[in-house]
């Protein structure tokens, strides 16, 4: 049922013009029926005064009854055709006119669009009262300290700390006069110069804060090397505050522009112009991070029957009978290696072949394990797949003689599970030890004897561990450059399948604000004008130091060792690692944010006791639904981790730049830069207009089209003609029913009065007798009700005669005062 709720205003409008049209056509059909009530008709005759039969005439003959009954007034017989067409026209026009009143208005409908004079506006800080801006602590003096060293500490590149290391025949030794983790200004300096190059939106390294930070003294490295003198710095605290995972949206909060329909995380204070009552547009320059992922499904698939009562419950799962089910993993696998070749990562990541080759080599040593096939042996010669133990849907058992699991692997039936552990459905199964694949230690326990017989005695710890690092591209010994990138692979359990995937993180985006938000992709004129990335490049490995990165200028550039490279984005360099980065050592979130998150990423579904957002489903049906839905194809898994990378991310660090001016933020939740509010953009206001669906406008358009037809034929007749005002109240005087009447009852050669007034005082007050035989005058009808008839020429006075009346003018027909009304009566 359609409410007024559902109505435009244009129909509403339309609705209003056909009521009052209705009561156009109703209100002239009924007030003749009342003037006829007035008249109080008792009979055929009526008696009035002849001013009252010309007002009377009026009322009757305007209404639409004299078309009801087809009367006189409306007979075409006999008329002349111009008076027949002219009479038509006026009856079309009206009905045209009445279809414009009620279709023009349908047209009509209100738009909030674009004001036409666009200009730039400053900023100010927007309060975000959302959970995320809530839960955002103030900014304090807050420095940035970086610690390196993996296994022994090392002065930071461009540092002034003084470290010794040396050797003898006793150990490795470090000695250190102090290690300051203070980034000296200078290279603060490098690392933003480049964004002199752009709009005062854009961020760069040191525009990026944790949401949420503590003080602390850091760790001695060893007992004997005493960081900063035991003084207090900032370090990053992970503290969720609020997800934005289900929102299926791009929207700004506290810091950040949160893409949570591709994933992917913009760097900006949260600063607008003046507030619009229909909003406003304008287009920034962001700094972007986004996570990139490319799924492979390894075509195996975890089968096992989910308990429904405690009693029959066989594990602390509540799963029974696991099995390993190839669905073309096994029987389907390629028999030639795959390869990838590092060669230049920034320009060909190739992320897809990566997770391939680590999806190809999880299945490649488990079916080597399980002796589906053999490996190659390089001393005999032997080349791998000379036999093939399967087919599609053969199960392999992971579970023990009564139905329990073998596995260490636990698995939940409504929970989402990701895990950087490759091969993680074999551990326990081998009776011998239990590994960590990330760390790539084994611990010995007695077990039952192994599951498999591991014919060609696969070291499945390091076998798995090895895909790993392929798949991931770097690792802690690779050099710190940027042909080592941030990136992570793991398993990704499903309820479909368990796919490799593969991560890295591009940058530069242009975002464009409007309502809910929209972003694109920035475009460069040409290559000049793309971004100069800068990154550190040292003889050290990963695991000592990861290189700092940002926007820098060619001359600022030489000043350090850095490695410049000119591209729209840059795939952040480091490497991967299931433990994250150094929050908890140092304050360097541009550093350490994305391989945190990732590393929470792939822990999926452990919760930590300072209360992580639970991302595996199990405890939130709409996300389990989304995971359920996206978990289909690889394709679309793919999407699962991004989001949840974004929404981790989100709650982790914000940005610091923005385009209000500094002292514009009272509560301090940002310290804007000295560059931010240098310029605005171009500020596009929004209004609300009346607009029109011409299509509806038809009629209107035609109407006008008639009107200034009738418009210019009256102005030429009126200018040129004889239609002039006087000719006009000459025919409505004489052709009223009063005069007809008063000419009637005059004699021959009686000059009757022309103006209205003086004929309404002479002769307009005679009273008339409307009846069956005709209009007589008081004494005719008295002199008929007598049995006689009054007048010439009628010998018989028992019945009356029927006379006919004659119109005879000399010179100018119309001008009563030189022509002559006069009766001829004709004998029948």
């Amino acid at each position: 049922m359609i409410g007024l709720q559902d109505l435009s205003v244009g129909q509403v409008s339309g609705m209003i013009a056909a009521a009052v049209f209705f009561l156009q056509i109703v209100i002239p059909i009924a007030l003749p029926i009342i003037l006829l009530g007035a008249l109080r008709l008792r009979s055929s005759n009526v008696t009035a005064t002849a001013v009252s039969w010309s007002v009377i005439g009026r009322s009757l003959h305007s209404s639409l009854w004299p078309h009801f009954l087809q009367t006189d007034s409306v007979a075409t017989l006999s008329t002349s055709k111009s008076i027949a067409s002219i009479s038509f026209f006026g009856a079309l026009t009206t009905a045209l006119i009445a279809v414009t009143a009620i279709v023009t208005p349908l047209g009509l409908y209100e738009s909030i669009a674009s004001r036409d004079d666009p200009k730039s506006e400053p900023f100010h800080y927007v309060q975000d009262i959302s959970p995320m801006g809530l839960g955002t602590p103030p900014r304090t003096n807050m420095t940035w300290s970086r610690i390196c060293g993996g296994f022994f500490p090392v002065a930071c590149p461009n540092t002034q700390s003084d470290i010794t290391q040396f050797t003898n025949a006793s150990g490795t030794y470090v000695h250190a006069d102090w290690y300051d983790s203070h980034i000296p200004s200078h290279v603060v300096e490098v690392f933003q110069s480049g964004l002199s190059m752009f709009s005062g939106s854009v961020s760069s390294f040191f525009d990026i804060q944790y949401r949420s930070s503590t003080k602390a003294k850091k760790p001695r490295i060893p007992d004997y090397v005493i960081i900063d003198n035991g003084t207090a710095q900032s370090i990053g605290s992970y503290r969720p505050l609020s997800s934005l995972l289900l929102s299926d949206a791009i929207q700004p909060v506290e810091g950040l522009v949160v893409d949570m329909k591709n994933g992917g995380i913009g760097f900006r204070n949260h600063s607008a112009p003046a507030w619009r009552p229909y909003g406003s547009t304008w287009t920034e320059d962001l700094l972007f991070v986004e996570p990139e992922t490319v799924c492979v499904d390894t075509n195996l698939t975890l089968d096992f029957i989910v308990s429904t009562t405690e009693e029959s419950m066989m594990d602390l799962s509540g799963i029974s009978n696991l099995v390993l089910t190839d669905r073309g993993g096994f029987v389907n696998i390629n028999h030639t290696y795959p390869r990838w070749e590092k060669e230049n990562v920034q320009e060909r990541p190739d992320l897809w072949q990566r997770a391939y080759k680590a999806a190809w080599l999880n299945n490649a040593i488990t079916m080597a394990y399980m002796n589906v096939t053999n490996p190659s042996n390089e001393t005999t010669g032997v080349k791998a797949f000379q036999y093939l133990n399967s087919s599609i849907g053969r199960r392999f058992r992971l579970h023990k003689e009564d139905g329990t699991t073998a596995t260490n692997l636990v698995i939940e039936p409504s929970t989402l599970k990701a895990s950087s552990a490759y091969g993680e459905y074999l551990q326990g199964t081998e009776g011998l030890s239990n590994y960590s694949a990330t760390s790539n230690t084994t611990y010995d326990f007695p077990s039952e004897p192994p599951l498999y017989p591991n014919p060609y005695n696969m070291d499945i710890s390091q076998g798995f561990f090895d895909a790993l690092t392929l798949c991931s591209g770097s690792g802690g010994r690779d050099y710190a450059n940027y042909t080592n990138t941030v990136a992570l692979c793991g398993t990704f359990l499903s309820l479909l399948f368990d796919p490799g995937s593969s991560w890295t993180l591009p940058i530069i985006k242009t975002v464009s604000f409007r309502f809910n938000g929209s972003d694109d992709d920035k475009t460069y004129p040409d290559e000049a004008s793309k971004p100069l990335w800068g990154v550190e490049h040292y003889d050290l490995n990963l695991t000592d130091v990861v290189p700092l990165w940002g926007l820098v200028t060619p001359e600022s550039a030489a000043t350090l060792n850095l490695s410049t490279l000119r591209k729209e984005s840059l795939y952040l360099p480091g490497y991967g690692s299931a433990l994250g980065g150094g929050m908890l050592t140092q304050n360097l979130p541009g550093q350490d944010f994305a391989s945190q998150a990732l590393s929470k990423v792939f822990s999926i579904p452990a919760i930590s006791a300072t209360g992580d957002i639970d991302y595996s489903g199990s405890s939130n049906l709409a996300m389990y639904r989304l995971w359920q839905d996206l978990s289909r194809n690889a394709t679309s898994a793919g999407r699962i981790l991004s989001l949840i990378w974004t929404d981790i991310a989100a709650n982790m660090v914000l940005g610091t730049r923005g385009l209000h001016p500094a002292d514009d933020t009272p509560l301090r939740k940002r310290d804007a830069s000295p560059a931010a509010g240098t310029d605005t953009p171009t500020i596009t206001t929004y209004e609300r207009r009346v607009r029109y669906r011409y299509a509806y406008g038809i009629p209107a358009f035609l109407t006008l089209l008639v009107t200034a037809s009738i418009l210019l034929t009256t102005s030429g007749l009126m200018l040129f003609g004889s239609a002039g005002p006087s000719h006009m109240r000459l025919f409505l005087d004489h052709t009223s029913a009063g005069r007809f009447l008063t000419a009637q009852q005059a004699g021959y050669g009686q000059a009757i009065p022309v103006e209205t007034k003086a004929w309404v005082s002479s002769v307009g007050r005679q009273r008339f007798t409307l009846g069956s035989h005709g209009p007589k005058s008081e004494p005719e009808l008295r002199s008929l009700l007598d049995g006689g008839y009054m007048g010439p020429g009628n010998e018989d006075k028992t019945r009356p005669r029927s006379c006919h009346c004659h119109l005879s003018t000399k010179r100018n027909p119309f001008r009563v005062s030189s022509g002559l009304w006069h009766m001829l009566f004709v004998g029948e």
